[in-house]
């Protein structure tokens, strides 16, 4: 704010916002707040009310600074006889000059009277500074001697009555003359009355007007009220405007009844808190190459119905940036009743950021054409008659993409159609690309309009949006490369999302509730992929349907399904399938998909396919014994157990289909697993011979593959003639990997080999759970006089090691002179003592 400062000595100085001095500055002295009546300043006569001080010749009582900002002829206080004497309330009081804070330097005083004010706290700020203990003001500090870089120095001011009086009928050449004579002497045109004006009134450059104390009604017929052609660094503050309104037409010819129009090369224009109503072309008009405008927290209403009808017209707009446009914004204003709220063509950097628009009488809450650097974010759009964003590629000259735009965080409401259109309309070249639509709340009026719909669009991101209450969810035709993820979509009047002719795509983490609000069994579905589609991943997406309408959660239906990903989705409540594929085709993957129909989980699936994972898997206790099943739909087994089966499957389709079990043996006396072994090297029931455990000193290895998966605790083996002369500390049980690394070993065996009997050692540290289906091998390893006879199968070594060599031998030797088991096997040989020895 502008100071006054009273030093010890010295003048006193005014001093701008950033502390230069305010050199050459003029104000004056107002009795009201509104600055309108002059403040009635007498003379003091011996200590009392003289003469009233003259107004100058701008009709106002004035105050001058000199060429250093600082007042003339100072003096400071005195013995507080010297005062003026000023009119407050219709009462005169004195103003004595005893105070601490003074004012020096009232014009055309008549040099014989003592005339000085005190009391002065404030200047202004825009608005008056107040004297103090009194009304009297000061403001309108004349800065045409003053650098006026610092645009928060708004104080000088021209109201349009100093230049004459309204007349009611054509007030133009009134404002006008304001206008122009603010403009060129650097200050303020104040509208401080109701103007009536019929025509247009030009805004040059440097004009800054202020309305808030007035406003214009406009009464000619498609006429602009304000043009800023060719201009620069303009501001309309405040300014209430009204327009006919009933000079409505349905064609570009309505232009020409814009509020503002802003035209050739004009650059720096900011509309800031203005009201412009009923004008029945455009509320701010941006043509030519205009740049760097900014139409702010402002209030644009149209016409509104009865003028404007729903959805065929689409001319009149609350903002228009016509072709060649660029740097503009519309920021924080409410607009509504026009046929479109902001509109566009070929423009290039441009932001619409937290608007308020509604009830659009005719079309789009938002319609842009070709654009560029483009941001739409926090708008609030509802009541719209057709889409509440819309951004197209249109058969226009200039020749531009749509490219990088960002829509994001918008709350659309009750649109006519579509929530939000991206489309290209035209063929050849152009494209519409690098667009992000994340983070908006969109709910249309049903089944008029998709919740996003992307046509034609090439690289997409499309995710976190929520979307309730539309005809699609989400839509794309002749797309190419789209992210569609982590969007929320619910009661939906058919589709959750349509993919059709559309190539690159990922379908990602998305959940969709209740599609198929119309009940349309024919074509209503969770997700849906249709017509040259491919490349398309489907992945990890929930879609459910509590009302039971939703006909298939997912349907592929298109010629490229041999390029399509389906894995890790969850589709559940569909009447017919969960499912449905082409079974004349392939797949390119399919795997962990939970799919539920009342009919079965997946129609038509491909009889031949390359997948990962079975593509039909449920759990259950038992086989099913109702419901129509397909040939390969699987059941695994919840509760398991030793010799029971792991699950079953369908062999056979039908109501419910033939099941066979499989995983498990069909008697307990089948294998090992059978006897509560893990493996043995052979059945126990077929180990009916003594068989002698080779040579001292060399490794005897039988081959066991396990048949249950679980830890290895002990080795299991019978002894039928006892060895003699065993050398304790070199008589040993180990179990080798396949690989022939030691995995675990039981603790000296000397004295367990010397008797007969069963004999279970065991592992001097458990063998961690080795996988089902692994072979291992056990190792004996003996020192002494006479070799111990184990229990073992008759065979010659040809037999036992059929179709074997080493080193996959069933039984074998390995190694000589040993008297520890070595930490790998040796090389083997086969052997022809085919014993038992078993794991548990």
């Amino acid at each position: 704010m502008p100071s006054l400062l009273f030093p010890d000595s010295g003048a006193r100085l005014v001093l701008l916002p950033k502390g230069q001095p305010a050199a050459g500055a003029l104000g004056y002295l107002y009795a009201d707040e509104d600055c309108i009546t002059p403040a009635e300043v007498y003379y003091d006569v011996s200590g009392t009310k003289g003469p009233l001080i003259p107004l100058d010749t701008h009709g106002r009582r004035s105050v001058t600074l000199d060429g250093w900002g600082r007042q003339p002829n100072y003096w400071g206080p005195e013995d507080g006889a010297t005062r003026l004497w000023i009119r407050v309330n219709g009462v005169v009081n004195p103003v004595d000059a005893d105070y601490k804070w003074q004012l020096d330097g009232l014009r055309d005083i008549d040099a014989g009277y003592d005339s000085r004010i005190s009391g002065l706290t404030e200047t202004v700020d825009g608005q008056a500074g107040q004297l103090a203990e009194h009304a009297g003001q000061i403001t309108d500090l004349d800065t045409s001697k003053v650098d006026m870089s610092d645009r928060r120095l708004q104080a000088t001011g021209y109201l349009v009555s100093q230049f004459g009086t309204p007349n009611g009928s054509n007030d133009r050449t009134l404002l006008q003359t304001a206008i122009s004579a603010a403009a060129e002497a650097g200050g303020w045109a104040i509208i401080d009355a109701h103007l009536t004006i019929s025509g247009s009134v030009t805004v040059p450059s440097g004009a800054r007007i202020d309305g808030s104390r007035g406003r214009v009604t406009q009464t000619a017929n498609l006429s602009n009220t304000f043009v800023v052609a060719n201009a620069s660094d303009v501001v309309l503050r405040n300014v209430r405007a009204t327009g006919l309104g009933t000079d409505y037409v349905p064609s570009s010819a309505v232009f020409a009844a814009s509020a503002v129009n802003i035209t050739g090369a004009s650059r720096n224009v900011l509309i800031d808190g203005c009201d412009f109503r009923s004008f029945a072309g455009v509320g701010v008009n941006i043509g030519g190459t205009a740049a760097d405008v900014r139409v702010v927290n402002s209030r644009l209403q149209g016409p509104g119905p009865g003028i404007i009808q729903p959805v065929d017209h689409n001319y009149g707009m609350g903002v228009v940036g016509h072709q060649n446009s660029s740097a503009w914004a519309v920021i924080g204003c409410d607009i509504s009743h026009y046929a479109q709220g902001v509109n566009s063509g070929d423009c290039t950097d441009v932001r619409i950021i937290g608007n308020y628009l509604h009830d659009m009488t005719g079309q789009h809450g938002i319609y842009l054409d070709a654009t560029i650097n483009l941001v739409i974010a926090d708008n609030i759009i509802r009541d719209t008659g057709l889409q509440g964003i819309k951004v197209q590629l249109a058969n226009t000259t200039n020749g531009i993409d749509i490219d990088h735009v960002t829509i994001t965080g918008n709350v659309i409401t009750a649109s006519g159609s579509h929530g939000i259109l991206l489309t290209k309309a035209i063929s050849g070249g152009r494209q519409v690309r690098r667009v992000t639509v994340t983070g908006n709340s969109i709910s249309t009026a049903g089944a008029g309009g998709d919740g996003i719909n992307l046509i034609g669009v090439h690289g997409a991101v499309v995710s976190s949006n929520v979307i309730h209450n539309a005809r699609h969810g989400l839509s794309a035709t002749d797309c190419v490369g789209l992210t569609i993820g982590l969007n929320r979509l619910s009661s939906l009047q058919q589709n959750g999302v349509l993919l059709t002719a559309t190539s690159d795509v990922d379908v990602v983490g998305n959940r969709i509730t209740d599609p198929a609000v119309d009940d349309i069994l024919a074509g209503e579905f969770g997700i849906f992929v249709t017509g040259a589609c491919s490349n398309v991943k489907i992945d990890g997406n929930t879609v459910s349907d509590a009302n039971g309408r939703m006909r298939y959660g997912l349907y592929l239906n298109t010629p490229n399904q041999g390029t399509v990903v389906v894995r890790n989705n969850d589709l559940t409540g569909a009447t017919d399938h969960g499912a449905r594929l082409d079974n004349a085709q392939d797949v390119k993957e399919w795997s962990n998909n939970v799919l539920g129909g009342t009919t079965g989980p997946v129609l038509n699936f491909p009889t031949t396919r390359t997948i990962k994972g079975p593509p039909l898997e449920y759990t259950a206790t038992a086989p099913p014994s109702s419901g129509t099943w397909p040939r390969g739909a699987v059941v695994w087994n919840t509760t398991p157990s030793l010799g029971g089966p792991v699950g079953w499957v369908c062999t056979t389709a039908g109501t419910p289909g033939v099941w066979s079990q499989f995983g498990a043996r069909q008697s307990v006396w089948n294998g090992p697993a059978g006897n509560a072994l893990a493996g043995a090297s052979i059945d126990p029931m077929w180990a009916n011979i003594s068989v002698g455990a080779t040579t001292a000193g060399v490794l005897h290895l039988a081959r066991v593959l396990l048949e249950r998966g679980g830890p290895i605790n002990s080795v299991e083996f019978v002894v039928t003639a006892a060895g003699t002369g065993l050398v304790a500390d070199q008589c040993w049980i180990g179990v080798y990997s396949a690989a022939g690394d030691l995995l675990g070993q039981t603790a000296d065996q000397s004295v367990a080999l010397a008797s007969g009997g069963q004999k279970s050692s065991a592992l001097t540290v458990p063998i961690a759970s080795q996988p089902f289906g692994t072979s291992v091998y056990v190792a004996l390893l003996w020192n002494g006089s006479v070799a111990p006879q184990l229990r073992g199968a008759a065979a010659t070594a040809t037999f036992a090691n059929v179709g074997l060599t080493a080193p996959n031998f069933r039984w074998a030797n390995a190694g000589s002179e040993l008297t520890a088991l070595p930490a790998t096997l040796p090389t083997m040989t086969a052997s022809t003592q085919p014993s038992y020895l078993a794991l548990k």
